[in-house]
């Protein structure tokens, strides 16, 4: 059926609109194998560079897949009676939810996957209330070629929860002993390059985030790639909650930006049990900076916040403004090796980078640095 022609202005959501579930989980051979990953699983898909949308009243990926190569994939979830807009794109379609009210729940459970992966990154824009990415399940835009990356756009008006697989005992302490770069089965937003095009840029606005049991956020160059990374923003209105290893990492020419305009609480940012914001370079591409602005941070058990080269690249700069306080406490009880801290460190050849931190109180104790 062909729609040419037609004068698209919006959708229109009645007294009673369904459920959208998606199961749909067909794997084929990894064309593109830059990063390690020998299958890629297609699910729903389009051809290359086009737009793939799913809006409903909450929808549901049960182990399912989208899939649209250096292309548009937006997933929306609204409640009763909304009003969506459509906007023309050079990629196809953008939904516009200025209209809506009242958002309802997106959840992406057992190794779910949406995926604009290609030469350049396609786009990705999630919107809804709560967005929880549970159980392996994955956002990813890799930039796979020479063409630059698009943007991962996350807006949840309550919860975004990425929660990730169930790491346990020695696997969880020799990851906590080296360098690792991926969780293979950790809950994750990805953004990365392998190729010569920038990546993409990963955008979430939320009340909440919450990072479980290794859940990430990753913003990557690999080895050997000569593009540089995209940048991470994120702007949570009340908290930002994570619990686990490494919930937030860029690598590469990236930055990581957390924003709290207004927070309620009594700590904003608490990191706990060896979790981690850092950027680091593994190429010649220098590594991002981490700017957090907030009311209070605490460190504890392990917790870092760190900018390091691990080649010839230059370390980035770590910009702190905790209008209250900064908690540095204690080591990793797993380990007892790892130390909470704040660093810019240098790992390699690479020039260490800054580090400027503004508070009212700093508070640093039982083995922190």
């Amino acid at each position: 059926m062909s729609y040419a022609g037609l004068n698209y202005q919006g959708l229109q959501f009645g007294s009673n609109p369904g459920e959208i579930t998606n199961q749909a989980n067909f794997s084929s051979p990894n064309p593109l194998d830059a990063t390690g990953q020998e299958q890629i699983k297609l699910g729903l898909t389009t051809a290359s560079e086009k737009t793939f949308a799913l809006l409903g009243n909450g929808i549901n990926f049960d182990g399912g897949a989208a899939t649209s190569p250096r292309g548009n994939i937006q997933l929306g979830s609204v409640a009763v009676n909304s009003f969506v807009t459509l906007e023309s794109i050079p990629e196809g379609w953008k939904v516009n939810y200025d209209n809506v009210s009242q958002f309802q729940d997106l959840t992406f459970d057992n190794l779910a996957s949406v995926d604009t992966s290609g030469t350049g990154g396609g786009n990705i824009n999630i919107t809804g209330r709560n967005i929880k990415i549970l159980n392996g399940s994955a956002i990813t835009s890799n930039t796979l070629g020479n063409l630059d990356g698009g943007k991962i756009q996350i807006e949840a008006s309550d919860l975004l929860e990425i929660n990730g697989s169930d790491i346990t005992g020695t696997k969880l302490d020799s990851l906590l002993a080296t360098v690792e770069i991926f969780l293979p089965f950790a809950s994750q937003i990805s953004s990365s390059t392998v190729g010569s095009g920038k990546g993409g840029d990963v955008d979430i606005t939320a009340q909440n985030l919450k990072l479980i049991d290794g859940g990430a956020i990753e913003l990557q160059t690999f080895p050997g790639s000569t593009g540089t990374g995209g940048n991470l923003s994120i702007v949570a209105m009340d908290s930002i909650e994570s619990n686990g290893i490494r919930p937030l990492l860029g690598v590469g020419d990236n930055a990581i930006n957390l924003i709290l305009p207004t927070i309620p609480l009594d700590t904003a940012i608490d990191l706990n049990q060896a979790s981690e914001i850092a950027t680091a370079s593994i190429s010649t591409g220098d590594a991002g900076n981490i700017n957090i602005s907030t009311t209070n941070i605490r460190l504890e058990d392990g917790a870092t916040i760190s900018v390091s080269p691990f080649s010839t690249g230059k370390g980035g700069t770590i910009n702190i403004d905790s209008s209250q306080s900064i908690e540095i406490i204690g080591a990793s009880p797993r380990t007892g090796s790892v130390s909470s801290s704040i660093t810019a460190n240098s790992f390699a050849d690479g020039n260490a980078g800054d580090l400027k931190i503004n508070t009212n109180r700093l508070t640093i104790r039982d083995g922190g640095f």
